[in-house]
């Protein structure tokens, strides 16, 4: 059976000169909005968030309305609008938000195919209203692993301007051949220091394994180090930044999480079976953190 994976990369470009920087900022501002807008037109029409429906509602509006933009452009703005107030509205029947509508505020260009944006392994060039922009871009071993390993580039760009720089979200995709046995499981249970896996093949318990992180105690350890150096400083100091950053707290976990991630991987492609893990809604973890203290909050959000 073929599944397609998909990974998302974010980069970061080289800095941008005064000509390309001012002209990613006008599309950010237009897509800003237009996409404000519809969000308003969305909710009180009560319209469907599928891309058909907001394709018929918007894009000949808008094109007369924004001639000199790229049609790509109009079609990012109502597909991220889309997504805002779908989002809103599974939050708000949740009972997750008081607000009456969503607001879109950190900006991120989306360009939803490649018709109006090129990729050349280097580089990604974006058509807007006045030319073509290119954005060369700064390489990482993800990048490089997923160019050179059989990975196409999806057809959805996202770009992010910070600073004189631009963020770039390139999605891969990859087709591969899923075999898995009738009846062979791998059932796990994520533990504060350790994840535990319960193996089946056809249907029977196999075995149990355990494997220790020690992420509830990284989490205990790293909470009293920023604690110590935060004392009497506000955390907008920036000696305090930079030392918060040389802790490397998210990086650290990060790599613990993936090393175990690939153990269980290949442990279930060695026996070709199906992978079981339980989830948790937002309000359960809220409930769960509800009557603790800070302490042990902190513990139970990380």
């Amino acid at each position: 059976m073929l599944k397609t994976l998909k990974r998302t990369v974010k980069l970061e470009s080289d800095f941008l000169n005064e000509w390309k920087y001012r002209v990613l900022r006008e599309v950010e501002e237009y897509q800003k909005k237009i996409v404000n807008e519809m969000i308003e037109v969305i909710l009180s029409e009560a319209l469907q968030t599928t891309r058909k429906k907001l394709h018929e509602r918007f894009y000949s509006d808008y094109k007369e309305k924004y001639p000199f933009l790229p049609s790509r452009v109009i079609e990012g703005a109502y597909i991220v609008a889309g997504r805002i107030v779908k989002s809103f509205r599974e939050r708000r029947k949740k009972g997750l938000t008081r607000k009456d509508k969503p607001e879109y505020k950190r900006v991120m260009i989306t360009i939803p195919n490649m018709v109006n944006w090129k990729f050349n392994k280097v580089s990604v060039s974006v058509l807007t209203h006045k030319g073509w922009v290119e954005i060369p871009l700064k390489f990482t071993k993800q990048f490089v692993h997923y160019i050179y390993e059989g990975w196409r580039v999806s057809q959805e760009l996202k770009l992010r301007l910070v600073g004189r720089k631009v963020l770039v979200w390139l999605t891969f995709e990859k087709e591969v051949e899923v075999e898995s046995k009738e009846g062979n499981y791998i059932s796990i249970d994520v533990n504060e220091n350790n994840v535990t896996l319960a193996t089946f093949e056809g249907f029977k318990l196999k075995e149990l394994r355990r494997y220790e992180t020690g992420l509830g105690r990284i989490v205990v350890n790293y909470s009293l180090r920023r604690e110590e150096i935060t004392r009497g400083h506000s955390t907008k100091d920036q000696l305090v930044k930079k030392k918060l950053r040389k802790l490397r707290e998210r990086e650290r976990k990060l790599d613990i999480l993936r090393k175990t991630v690939k153990r269980i991987t290949e442990l279930a492609r060695s026996l070709s079976a199906k992978v079981v893990v339980g989830k948790f809604s937002s309000r359960s973890k809220d409930k769960m953190e509800g009557d603790k203290n800070d302490k042990l909050r902190h513990r139970i959000h990380q």
